[in-house]
């Protein structure tokens, strides 16, 4: 699915990346009224003594303010098909994981951060791993940015 891991020269940084983008319809136009700025969601696990859990990093792309972020949700899909047109609230109520967004957003406005409630699977193969899996960034029931997990 992610290539050859074991002998690919690309130094590793950890965790997990999602590239986001607004999703576009059949006919390729944005499906989103006031899409979200491009951005790059990554995940890394840390553990403490009390407990482990998931950061979330969004990283805006293209030098774009992630201020459109507010009042969001994000949705950690079953599956890993962009080309999904399900309802808003079906996907809620069958998505792997849903999460609302209360990003800590540095004072640059290009970066945001959060720890997570739980932590989650960064791996590919079992019933909770996260690698392969549809992210989706949703405000008011609609899908704002959209992608795909993968390694980092």
């Amino acid at each position: 699915m992610c290539g050859d891991a074991c002998n690919s020269t690309r130094l590793s940084t950890g965790g997990t990346i999602a590239v986001l983008r607004s999703p576009h319809d059949a006919t390729g136009s944005p499906v989103a009224n006031e899409p979200v700025a491009s951005c790059d969601l990554l995940f890394h696990n840390h553990q403490n003594l009390s407990n482990a859990h998931t950061r979330a990093v969004l990283r805006a792309r293209d030098g774009v303010s992630i201020d459109g972020l507010k009042n969001c949700s994000m949705l950690i899909h079953r599956d890993g098909d962009l080309r999904t047109q399900a309802p808003i609230s079906d996907e809620v109520r069958t998505a792997l994981h849903a999460i609302e967004l209360k990003p800590s957003v540095d004072e640059h406005q290009d970066y945001a951060r959060m720890d997570l409630p739980e932590a989650l699977e960064l791996c590919v193969g079992t019933e909770r791993g996260i690698i392969g899996r549809r992210v989706s960034i949703v405000r008011g029931g609609e899908r704002v940015a959209e992608g795909i997990i993968g390694y980092n």
